[in-house]
């Protein structure tokens, strides 16, 4: 009887040191090849959000000028970042460094770093 509860034990077998390490190492690879495509799918993502919420600023400056509540070519940058405020909040960019910038001669709202001549920097109007 104790010859047959002898074998059971030794007939008993985990995983080896080498399959361990292994499997590790497969691990790592997935990893090191995953993380950068989904870095990849965030950026896009980021980029998109700005883009979503550009365009929907972009639609409250236009249904604002319609209304007649607003209009960009006589008012400063202050009274039209609070006109647009009644209606939507100005959300800060996801993307670092870059802002939502309104071209004051057609009422396009964009995404970019600075504000060049006739726009304004709606995250940062100073």
């Amino acid at each position: 009887m104790l010859n047959i509860f002898g074998k059971r034990v030794k007939n008993k077998k985990g995983f080896t040191l080498t399959e361990l390490i292994i499997v590790v190492a497969i691990l790592g690879i997935l990893v090191g090849i995953a993380t950068p495509l989904l870095i990849g799918y965030l950026d896009d993502a980021r980029e998109n959000t700005d883009l979503a919420n550009a365009k929907t600023i972009e639609n409250t400056v236009l249904r604002l000028e319609a209304r007649g509540t607003l209009s960009i070519a006589n008012a400063d940058a202050q009274d039209i970042i609070d006109a647009i405020e009644t209606e939507v909040q100005i959300p800060s960019c996801e993307q670092d460094g870059m802002n939502f910038i309104l071209n004051t001669e057609t009422g396009d709202v964009s995404v970019a770093e600075s504000a060049g001549a006739d726009e304004i920097n709606l995250n940062d109007p100073s």
